[in-house]
């Protein structure tokens, strides 16, 4: 996966300003924040663990799940 580039970030922030402007209000502008690039097979596990419940109950659970590897993202063997 390749993270986005500034210039990326700002295309996309412009759509999301011109598509939403509630939405954009909500991120106040700075969808860095949010933009976080990470390997897929990590961002997979967190995500499995928020869609089966609320996103404070998975958050809870998937730090639970870390720590049964030392706070360590396990490999996918």
């Amino acid at each position: 996966m390749t993270e986005k580039s500034k210039p990326d970030l700002i295309v996309i922030k412009q759509y999301l300003l011109d598509k939403d402007p509630t939405l954009a209000q909500i991120l106040h502008l700075n969808i860095e924040i949010f933009w976080q690039p990470r390997p897929i097979y990590e961002a997979l596990l967190e995500t499995i663990n928020y869609q089966q419940v609320s996103i404070h109950a998975g958050k809870s659970l998937y730090k639970k799940f870390l720590a049964c590897f030392e706070d360590k993202i396990p490999t996918p063997k």
